[in-house]
């Protein structure tokens, strides 16, 4: 009986795993050329980078380049406001600066 009891129950869970296929995703091998091509593109070329990749017609270049654009614009932000933070707290002459030691 136990042997009875122990096939059926190994039967169910059988069929159970089978009827329920595990599908598999192929990723493509060039998936990692166009990520790094399409980041380059928008970071050298920037919007014009992002143009060409959308030529090429690849959602992940595109998306890569979108990525590489949006990198140098966030660059320069920070770069903008650390300029605009850096003047705004400088004295406006030197002679502040000589009365702000004395």
């Amino acid at each position: 009986m136990k042997i009875i009891l122990t096939f059926a129950s190994l039967l169910v869970v059988i069929s159970c795993y089978g009827s329920f296929p595990v599908l598999e995703v192929l990723q493509d091998p060039n998936e990692g050329i166009y990520k790094t091509a399409g980041y380059f593109l928008g970071m050298f070329l920037l919007i014009f980078g992002v143009i060409i990749a959308y030529a090429y017609n690849n959602k992940i270049m595109v998306k890569s380049a979108w990525k590489g654009f949006l990198t140098v614009v966030g660059i320069f932000i920070l770069f903008v406001a650390t300029l605009f933070i850096l003047y705004s707290a400088s004295p406006d002459s030197a002679e502040d600066l000589v009365d702000f030691f004395r």
